[in-house]
């Protein structure tokens, strides 16, 4: 926050590092905007992808919840060794085996419209993959979260049909 607005002072604030200023007097309308400008941006990407597991379903010919039901079960009972082996391959800094982990959780989750799970995974897959694995390490730190959250809501949507 600044009274000093002169080209020269914003110059010599840039060379210092200063990504942005705000100008005196502080309106609220200028506040949120900076602050909508460089504050990290929501989670957005859904939970689920409703279009992916309406589609398996239709693939059930008895119009039940038994397709889904299976392979939910056996995403839920074949992850979480999944997501130990990503985490342990991260932390002996094995990159390429990471990113092949992370593109195998990914294609399964992919597969089942597990939505966010999914983005997360092809974000470490990526950052791995551009030998950026400190970067991946702190996405990695999410996915357990992440992963909960989709069995819950996995469960949910099918106790809900």
């Amino acid at each position: 926050m600044t009274g000093n607005v002169s080209e020269e002072d914003q110059a010599r604030s840039q060379e210092v590092g200063v990504n942005d200023y705000l100008m005196k007097p502080v309106t609220i309308e200028k506040l949120s905007e900076k602050l909508v400008k460089w504050l990290p941006k929501p989670e957005t990407e859904p939970i689920l992808d409703e279009e992916v597991i309406r589609e398996i379903m239709l693939l059930d010919e008895d119009g039940s919840t038994g397709l889904l039901e299976s392979l939910v079960e056996m995403y839920t009972s074949d992850t979480p060794a999944k997501i130990n082996k990503l985490n342990e391959l991260a932390a002996a800094g094995e990159v390429t085996k990471v990113v092949e982990a992370a593109h195998e959780l990914k294609s399964g989750s992919v597969s089942l419209g597990v939505g966010r799970l999914s983005s997360l995974l092809s974000d470490i897959e990526q950052l791995a993959r551009e030998n950026r694995l400190e970067n991946a390490k702190a996405k990695l730190s999410a996915l357990q979260s992440v992963y909960q959250a989709t069995c819950s809501e996995l469960e949910r949507y099918i106790h809900q049909c």
